[in-house]
């Protein structure tokens, strides 16, 4: 596995050269630097190291990072041949640590467009595999090249995302190198003084690392900002140093930018003897390294050397290579070429060639006034002659509103690069640990665990949460989160760490355990913390919690495996009572792989009519008169066999399933009553209504449609719905309703005594029959003195003496003996079904019970003999 971290731990000589311990590969010691005797014109270094291995590859990569700033190109040409290896053997991660270095380099000759191409390659690859480190190197260099084109913003977003991988990293080498781009960006813009301000800081830290590279380049830019201050001493103090520490090290690319630097300098104090001594050796080098930047500078600095000198012939030839040099660059180099054209002017004045100096000034004009058009933030540098007051005004007021915007810009780094750092972690409103780094870090503790160590993973869910925030608000939805947040955390040991992963789940990952039972200890400790109240301002909130147990790595080696079988637990816990604590067992992923094919093989027979429907009669008491039936689903599964409702009903309602299921159910229903000709027989054929299908706003529409389609009466329709699906929404519900009775539908509230019971929805609701769950029905099954029997014997009187009241018909399901039948009966139930009387049957049989059209009535058991009759 590559090591995607810039580090070279250990002291490794090669050529002369030599890695500091703990710092990126280009940081040599200043020791062995001034014997260095290596030139990477000649040597290959891949003859003196193979890079089959993962180690080795990562020495060559560093000493050719390291050697970059001296040979760029014999290096680049290595890279290049090194990126094909690579690419051969198919290793993204070295790909990217390669492209990253390679962009780096060709940023570093000025081939700005290949350094973006490789750059963004190595960050594609990077992400894909999270190699942080490698990410935060392209991310700075990303923001060299937009820099380079003129693009600021895009520059400065680059640098702060690179900012924030370092800080991360805790890579110091890293950090130093983003600041000092974003001063050189604080300079590019205008603002001298701030970037002084960091290049001042930022020259302690890297004499403090060691890193001569970086050391070089502050000290030119330090330089730089001087000159801008009219501090020539100063600055030319540092252009010396900075050249002395290149010629030392053979940093050729920042000995370039040095020559160029104190020849200007040299030049403006009118040291032209020694400027020409600097200037035209750092021409040569520049020419050799192919760095057209430096060249340009440095031959713009030549010409004015020689036009000062009075060798007019020969500035203007070395000027036109500037100019010619620079053309068809990017924005960055405008300023270069206006310089050229302002220089090529003065010498044709002098030379008497007054058409030609014409020429160039206009040229001058004309490029000034583009780079106004191109760049907002540089259109200073383009006013017009003409208007000089005008002009100076509008600097100005740039250079105020370029100085607000970088304040700006320097204060929102400071204020957010801790703050980025803080939410890219942290869930923002309890302050814990976010998803994505509680993954990150039991990934690093899974990786990092002692064979005889186990870690523990607690999940943990909030019972119906969203029950609190629809009844309280969200607002003290929030109060209960971070209240159980603190409950966590103060429950917690020191060693464990805990974080939200979702709106209502948390996880707690325990640390130094003892074993399971300890394990399942804690999560017990923490289900009793979690259930107390919360008082959140006048309420006090009752909220229970789910938790489920993992323990590594028996329950998982992986991070994502862990989480996945957390959160397979918890699916199963949430199809529970809640308020409990459950242990993952392998187990849970059969049934849930099970559950998972019973759903889908339920989708197929909902779209492939592989259901049925059985039906039940219902009576008239005490004539015992058939007055209907009730429709009730089936599933025949080709694999399993018959499925009970009580498996698959709750799996539709779970997946949606439930609303073209009940449907079909309607659909099919209302076909039988018209096959049986419910309307001449005066009967009635009874549908449940699930929640989700009665939500639904074509609820009604779809009904009617049923109905007609198949030209069935409303009146022979009734529609079953449950006390909860009624208070789920009784707005709703009612609207429902109504549009249902105008249609002749007729309405009954199911299983009664179930739920709620409330007696005022009886009151408020439309509802034509009332059906008395069999719970009820069942405690008459015992003595007719047990106590239970007299409680349920007070119930029915008293609900079928309410129901008389409010013109309700009732219906008792779930008779199953004569003594019930009779009791019913005798209590003044108009209607009954079960078992006793018939059970559940396929249309084909279920046709025994019908009457004859205008004939006598057709009677249950006792009366006519039925299916289940004896």
């Amino acid at each position: 596995m590559f090591i995607t971290l810039w580090d070279s731990r250990a002291a490794l000589s090669l050529s002369g050269i030599r890695l500091r311990p703990g710092c990126a590969g280009d940081i040599w010691d200043s020791r062995q630097a001034g014997n260095l005797q290596a030139r990477y014109e000649t040597i290959n270094i891949f003859s003196v190291l193979p890079v089959s291995s993962p180690d080795s590859f990562q020495v060559v990569l560093d000493k050719l990072d390291g050697a970059m700033y001296s040979a760029p190109g014999p290096v680049r040409l290595q890279l290049e041949t090194l990126l094909q290896e690579t690419q051969a053997r198919g290793d993204d991660r070295q790909e990217a640590a390669v492209q990253c270095v390679l962009g780096a380099c060709a940023f570093s000759q000025g081939d700005y467009p290949a350094a973006g191409r490789y750059t963004a390659q190595a960050l594609a690859l990077a992400r894909k595999h999270h190699l942080v480190s490698v990410a935060s190197r392209c991310l700075n260099t990303l923001g060299l090249v937009a820099r380079s084109a003129g693009q600021t913003a895009q520059a400065m977003d680059h640098y702060l995302g690179s900012l924030r991988l370092a800080q991360e990293l805790h890579d110091e080498i890293a950090r130093c190198r983003v600041l000092g781009n974003i001063a050189a960006l604080h300079m590019y813009l205008g603002n001298a003084e701030q970037a002084y301000a960091i290049h001042s800081e930022l020259l302690l830290q890297v004499r403090r690392l060691g890193h001569l590279a970086f050391t070089a380049n502050t000290l030119i830019w330090l330089a730089r900002e001087r000159e801008v201050y009219q501090d020539p001493q100063r600055a030319l103090a540092y252009a010396r140093e900075a050249l002395e520490l290149s010629l030392k090290c053979e940093l050729k690319k920042f000995e370039c930018q040095a020559r160029m630097l104190v020849g200007q300098l040299l030049l403006k104090q009118g040291e032209l003897a020694q400027a020409g001594e600097v200037l035209r050796p750092g021409v040569e080098l520049a020419r050799q390294l192919n760095h057209r930047d430096a060249l340009t500078e440095l031959l713009l600095s030549l010409g004015q050397l020689q036009l000062a000198q009075g060798d007019t012939d020969e500035a203007g030839v070395t000027l036109q290579e500037a100019l010619h040099n620079c053309a068809g660059e990017p924005a960055f180099s405008f300023h270069e070429r206006i310089r050229a054209l302002a220089t090529l002017s003065q010498v044709a004045e002098q030379q008497g060639n007054l058409e030609q100096a014409l020429k160039r000034l206009r040229e001058q004009r004309a490029l000034e006034l583009e780079l106004h058009s191109r760049d907002m933030q540089l259109r200073t540098e383009a006013l017009s002659l003409q208007v000089r007051l005008e002009e100076v005004q509008h600097r100005a007021e740039k250079e105020q509103q370029r100085s607000m915007e970088l304040a700006e810009a320097n204060l929102a780094l400071r204020q957010t690069e801790a703050e980025w750092r803080y939410r890219a972690t942290h869930d923002l409103l309890t302050g814990l640990m976010n998803r994505s780094w509680l993954h990150e870090r039991l990934a690093q503790l899974l990786t990092s665990r002692r064979d005889d160590e186990q870690l523990g993973l607690i999940l943990i869910n909030l019972d119906d949460f969203r029950m609190v925030n629809d009844r309280y608000g969200h607002f003290s939805g929030d109060q209960v989160l971070m209240v159980a947040a603190q409950r966590l955390l103060m429950s917690a040991s020191d060693h464990d760490l805990v974080g939200r992963v979702s709106g209502d789940e948390f996880v707690v990952l325990a640390r130094h355990l003892s074993g399971a039972a300890d394990l399942e200890a804690r999560a017990s400790q923490l289900l009793q913390v979690l259930r107390a109240p919360y008082v959140v301002g006048p309420y006090q909130i009752e909220q229970g919690a789910s938790l489920v147990t993992l323990l590594a790595p028996w329950d998982g080696e992986q991070a994502g495996q862990l989480m996945q079988n957390a959160n397979l637990a918890m699916t199963q816990v949430k199809r529970g009572p809640g308020n409990r604590v459950l242990r993952y067992t392998p187990a849970l992923s059969t049934a849930e792989a099970e559950r998972r094919r019973l759903e889908r093989e339920l989708r197929e027979a909902v779209e492939g009519s592989g259901l049925s429907l059985h039906y039940q009669p219902q009576f008239q008491l005490p004539s015992r008169q058939l007055t209907g039936y009730e429709a009730l689903v089936r599933w025949n599964n080709p694999r399993l066999g018959p499925v009970s409702p009580a498996s698959f009903i709750p799996i539709a309602e779970e997946t949606g399933v439930i609303v073209e299921l009940g449907y079909w159910v309607l659909r099919e229903a209302c076909r039988q009553a018209a096959a049986w000709k419910f309307a001449g027989r005066c009967l009635s054929m009874a549908v449940n209504v699930s929640v989700r299908q009665f939500e639904q706003p074509d609820f009604v529409e779809r009904v009617v449609q049923a109905l007609h389609g198949v030209g069935l009466p409303g009146s022979q329709l009734v529609l079953e719905l449950t006390e909860s699906l009624v208070l789920h929404d009784k707005d709703l519900a009612n609207r429902h309703i109504m549009a249902l009775r105008a249609h002749g539908i007729r309405i009954a509230i199911d299983d009664f005594g179930t739920g709620y019971s409330s007696l005022s929805l009886l009151r408020q609701l439309p509802f034509e029959q009332l059906k008395i769950d069999r719970s009820f029905i069942q405690d008459f099954a015992g003595e007719t003195q047990a106590i239970s029997f007299q409680e349920a014997r007070v119930v029915m009187e008293g609900v079928t003496a309410i129901a008389r009241g409010l013109g309700l018909h009732v219906t008792a399901e779930g008779v199953e003996t004569e003594e019930q039948l009779q009791l019913l009966s005798d209590l003044g139930c108009d209607k009954v079904q079960g078992f006793l009387l018939g059970r559940p049957v396929p249309a084909a049989e279920a046709e025994v019970w019908l009457p004859e059209i205008g004939g006598p009535e057709a009677q249950g058991p006792g009366a006519s003999a039925g299916p289940d009759a004896g």
